[in-house]
């Protein structure tokens, strides 16, 4: 299932404001929940970002066909946050077939995978950085350049 998680609409008129869409690929409800915590109750990391939409998918398949449709489209998603561990499509699977359409921008994975190979893995297919959980608010703002 693919939902639009959040949108957030600046209501000033001026469209010279660059507004970034990303999309978390993750079966588990409470890293969504995390991260729709983490957005509404730290409101200024979506105005400071200029974050506009915040999809959602389920599994690494759902994230893939998602990411498919709006690199088609030509409106990628500026970074994909993706778990690995999921039903369906895992996120090494998923990111290798997300770089192997040609999508370019920033890719974190969330995992509880510790081991050097599992990352080396996630690196081969094509992460740009891994954030183990629990997710640190800390890393992931400095991910983000807050």
């Amino acid at each position: 299932m693919i939902t639009n998680g959040y949108y957030y609409d600046d209501d000033d008129d001026d469209d010279s404001d660059v507004m970034l869409m990303m999309i978390i690929v993750t079966d588990h409800d409470c890293t969504i929940s995390w991260f729709h915590y983490f957005i509404h109750n730290i409101c200024f990391i979506s105005i400071f970002l200029g974050l506009q939409h915040i999809y959602e998918a389920e599994n690494g398949l759902d994230g893939y066909e998602l990411v498919k449709k709006h690199h088609e489209d030509n409106d990628d998603f500026d970074f994909i946050i993706t778990d690995n561990q999921m039903p369906v499509m895992d996120g090494i699977t998923s990111v290798t077939k997300i770089r192997e359409i040609g999508y370019q921008h920033e890719i974190i994975m969330i995992t509880g995978d510790c081991l050097v190979q599992d990352q080396t893995n996630m690196v081969n297919c094509g992460v740009n950085t891994i954030l183990l959980k629990p997710i640190d608010k800390d890393k992931l703002f400095a991910l983000l350049n807050l």
